[in-house]
């Protein structure tokens, strides 16, 4: 994905795999509300662990 990215934008892109209460951090850091952060960090890990579950439907 980062390579795609890289290439649409013209710009580099590197993928860093952050653990969940990094990713938590950094989101709380640039000024998300800490119950957020950690409900996004939260469905990352789900998505991560289990996959998106989205088969082309809703």
């Amino acid at each position: 994905m980062a390579e795609i990215i890289g290439k649409v934008t013209g710009q580099p892109i590197q993928h860093i795999s952050l653990s969940d209460e990094e990713l938590e951090v950094g989101m709380v850091h640039a000024g998300m509300p800490e119950e957020y952060a950690d409900m996004l960090a939260g469905l990352d890990r789900r998505i991560r662990e289990n996959g998106s579950n989205n088969e082309g439907g809703n």
